[in-house]
This record gives structure tokens, C-alpha cells and sequence, in this order.
């Protein structure tokens, strides 16, 4: 999930957790693997340490073709009723994550399809740190996969562009979809990944 607004692109505060912990993330790279996790996070606010995920999307990439999705709901932990905001950005209402398991639950399942893969996302340390706190807070492991942040790809692809959210790259591209939904976001960035990499390979 990218924050609500280009002037919002700052990263948020560590929380205490991630503070104590160092977040030893992995590594960040602009070159594509052949097979890659694409993952978008949605949630009720932009801080770690005090806003909940509410839902997660990833797709596994092999080449050039998807070959598996994850999806699922979370309860807000702590549990809170969402706001209209979220509400209205997300298209996820209160009554969606009232039978959703809590992220203990799917963890196993989780770490299982990320694997050892790249991690590559838009804005993609946003989403990181969120699952790298609740894993830590869960497990007490790192979340170390090494990742690709299509944001910072497409500044350095196509250096001047206006805006850099990944509404405007797909406008920019062409590419139609939702918007603000987990899987549909990683949908979404993976056709804006591969039309990044054509024009890159071109020069």
C-alpha cells in the first residue's frame, strides 16, 4: 500500500518494536529476479506502532507469469472499527474483517509463500515495515527478504515525471484496474514493473 498522498511519501516513525529490534531488513535492489513476491498491505493509518493491517495481497511472479495469489482479511489489532476514510478509500467495510482471522493465524501460511523470494512492491518499505513489526512481535525472526521498490524504479526510469504514485504511473501507462485493494494493487504493479523494465532494457 503506498500512503495516502504524495506528501506523505516520508517514511513513518520506527515503533518501539522496530527500534529495539534495528529492523534488520533485507537489502534493497533495482534488479528483477526471475521469480519475485509482489505485496501490497492495506491498513488504518500510516504508523507501525499505532495502526492495524486490514488486509494483505501478494502474487508470486515466475518470468513473466503469475502463478499463485494470497489474499486474505485481518482483524485491526488492536481491534477498532474502521473509519469512513478507510472505508470509502478501500472499498473494505467493518463487517468484512469481522469473521477475518488474526495475523498470527496466517503467518505460517504467510512466511511459507514469501519464502526466501524478493519482495517488490510500490512504495514497498511501507508494507515491509508493517510486516516486519508484526512478524518480530509474533516470532521474534527479521523479516530479511531482499526487495524492489517500483517507486523508486520508476524515478530512476523515467526521471522527471510529475507525480510518482502508482495511480499516476498506470494512468501514465495506460494500465486500467481498482485501486486500494490488496491483490488488485499487486496486479496493478506488476504490469507497471514489467512496462518499467521494457523501457529500461531499451536503454
Amino acid at each position: 500500500m503506498e500512503p495516502y498522498s504524495d506528501s506523505l511519501f516520508a517514511l513513518p516513525p520506527l515503533s518501539p518494536t522496530a527500534k529495539k529490534a534495528g529492523r534488520k531488513k533485507g537489502k534493497g535492489s533495482l534488479i528483477l529476479p526471475h521469480s519475485y513476491v509482489i505485496i501490497d498491505i492495506e491498513t488504518t493509518g500510516l504508523y507501525p506502532a499505532r495502526d492495524a493491517i486490514i488486509e494483505i495481497g501478494a502474487i508470486l511472479v515466475q518470468g513473466s507469469s503469475a502463478v499463485r495469489e494470497f489474499q486474505t482479511f485481518l482483524q485491526p489489532e488492536p481491534y477498532r472499527r474502521l473509519t469512513p476514510f478507510i472505508t470509502n478509500l478501500t472499498g473494505i467495510r467493518n463487517e468484512d474483517l469481522a469473521q477475518a482471522p488474526r495475523f498470527a493465524d496466517i503467518l505460517p501460511e504467510f512466511r511459507s509463500f514469501i519464502g526466501g523470494y524478493t519482495l517488490a512492491g510500490h512504495n514497498v518499505n511501507f508494507d515491509i515495515d508493517f510486516l516486519y513489526d508484526r512478524i518480530y512481535q509474533i516470532t521474534g525472526e527479521h523479516l530479511d527478504n531482499p526487495w524492489l521498490d517500483t517507486r523508486r524504479l520508476a524515478k530512476t526510469v523515467l526521471p522527471g515525471l510529475p507525480h510518482y504514485s502508482l495511480e499516476f504511473l498506470c494512468q501514465y501507462f495506460g494500465i486500467e484496474g481498482n485501486h486500494h485493494r490488496a491483490v488488485d494493487d499487486c496486479r496493478l504493479t506488476k504490469e507497471v514493473l514489467e512496462k518499467l523494465y521494457a523501457i529500461s532494457s531499451r536503454s
